[in-house]
């Protein structure tokens, strides 16, 4: 355990390093859900930056409303229930944003998504806030995913996309690996699992 962490410590830094100079200055210092790809507004500004402490209330907000407003296009109420409660899990994510360190997008001041990264290329979780899909910045985040683990040697990214991301997935250039059944809280859910080798 020591070790992995250790590592990830590594991995992180080695992250933030070349993820910092990837993105547009300044720089202000978790089944995948749905997405959209349209190009970004120019009078939108959106910038990418690492988590950081605080921003976990509006991680768990952006999860809640995901899953209920926009991954029940696609999937059931029960599925949805079983995905996630319909109050957001503040503590629950605070702990969890504080160990994966997730990056954030923020669209003119308010936080608009984020996605996990981890250190083998895996995307274990990315959503963006009902207010601003269909707007490009998903893409962005993913984009940006890519390019870190590319430029950290990582040569594969892979997620296990929901049917609601799968096509944003694709339009990325990755390609489907498998079909799987998923069980929470004793429900099934159909993911994607995706890939893209450098």
């Amino acid at each position: 355990m020591c070790r992995r962490l250790r590592n990830r410590e590594r991995f992180e830094l080695s992250f933030v390093r070349v993820g910092l100079a990837a993105l547009d200055p300044p720089y202000a210092p978790g089944m995948t859900c749905h997405t959209g790809a349209a190009v970004l507004p120019k009078n939108l500004d959106v910038r990418i930056r690492v988590f950081q402490h605080g921003d976990h209330p509006a991680i768990a907000e952006i999860f809640t409303r995901a899953v209920h407003e926009i991954a029940c296009e696609a999937y059931t109420p029960e599925q949805c229930r079983a995905w996630s409660d319909r109050a957001p899990n503040h503590e629950h994510w605070r702990r969890r944003c504080e160990l994966k360190r997730p990056f954030v997008a923020v669209a003119d001041s308010q936080m608009a998504g984020f996605l996990e990264l981890d250190p083998d290329g895996h995307i274990d979780c990315a959503y963006i806030h009902p207010d601003f899909q269909r707007r490009g910045i998903m893409t962005k985040l993913v984009m940006h995913a890519v390019e870190t683990c590319f430029a950290c040697n990582v040569p594969r990214v892979y997620v296990e996309a929901s049917y609601c991301a799968r096509p944003l997935f694709e339009k990325a250039g990755f390609m489907l690996v498998s079909e799987n059944i998923v069980t929470i809280k004793g429900v099934e859910l159909t993911n994607f699992r995706m890939e893209l080798k450098k």
